[in-house]
């Protein structure tokens, strides 16, 4: 009696599961094994596990072959994939744009509560550095009424953000220009009540210690800074925003942990008012937020 001697769909997930805890842990491991898993084989999780028996076609396991070598060289899961989660959405990523993360949602949480707190019925925002997009549109989404503009100096980040905004049809305006540019700032948007940015803030130095599927495949341009210029983005967007935005308009900023504190001195120093800093789920120091309560900040 023949017998089907292909490993089954679960046998795959065990074995990608165990190779990649060479340089995952091994929760993070099985968790890109099973997407990767789902992603060729077109089921669900739960699928995949009350059908124990289902099995890969030759094309699929040809294709886990490549998906497989592409990821022990460690290059990431999303960019192998080509697709990253972010909110309910599954966003288009590529090494042009950052890979979008938890922490960021977090931002855009406490961004978007605190605009639905000014009641302000048509609010019009900026994104500062917008990468994939997902900011941007995660808070058009949230706020369907209001008037969102997105930033980037990478045309090729502003094409796969508009690719994004397209695939869930989202109206974003998206412009390209270097926020450490004073002349290309000046033609960006002003009446604003938000401001918000997950700008580079990693310096140099760290990128010996960061996982080589960030710091080899990650754009340097969305995460380095140099090692005496920790706070340039912040500073550069925090001079946009006393500009930008209208009295008692707001400043949301991811930040580094270890930096948190340097950022609110240096948005104090700038005349903003009601500084905080907040805690992510994790419990560390993650994003900053400030309004404009002067109408003339130096």
């Amino acid at each position: 009696m023949l017998t089907n001697s292909a490993p089954t769909i679960i046998q795959h997930i065990n074995q990608l599961s165990q190779q990649l805890e060479v340089f995952y842990p091994a929760r993070e491991a099985r968790n890109i094994a099973v997407w990767v898993l789902e992603y060729l084989s077109g089921s669900s999780k739960l699928q995949i596990y009350t059908h124990p028996n289902n099995t890969l076609s030759p094309e699929q396991q040809q294709n886990l072959l490549v998906i497989t070598q592409r990821l022990l060289q460690h290059e990431p899961v999303q960019y192998v994939l080509e697709q990253a989660p972010f909110f309910d959405m599954l966003l288009s990523v590529n090494p042009q744009v950052l890979i979008p993360r938890p922490e960021t949602e977090e931002l855009v949480q406490r961004a978007v509560q605190y605009l639905q707190q000014t009641e302000e019925q048509n609010p019009q925002i900026t994104d500062v550095g917008t990468g994939s997009g997902c900011i941007a549109i995660a808070i058009k989404r949230l706020l369907p009424k209001s008037g969102v503009f997105a930033i980037d100096i990478s045309e090729g980040a502003l094409q796969v953000a508009e690719l994004n905004a397209r695939k869930y049809q989202t109206r974003v305006s998206f412009i390209c220009a270097d926020i450490l540019n004073e002349e290309s700032v000046a033609q960006l948007p002003g009446n604003l009540s938000l401001v918000i940015s997950n700008p580079p803030y990693i310096t140099l130095s760290e990128k010996q210690q960061m996982a080589k599927h960030v710091a080899d495949f990650e754009p340097h341009l969305a995460l380095f800074v140099p090692d005496d210029l920790p706070l340039l983005f912040y500073r550069a967007i925090a001079r946009y925003a006393q500009r930008a935005l209208n009295k008692g308009g707001a400043l949301f900023f991811e930040v580094h942990e270890h930096y948190a504190n340097e950022v609110k001195q240096l948005l104090q120093g700038m005349n903003f008012g009601q500084v905080t800093i907040y805690p992510d789920n994790s419990g560390r120091q993650r994003i900053v937020s400030a309004l404009r309560v002067a109408e003339n900040i130096q």
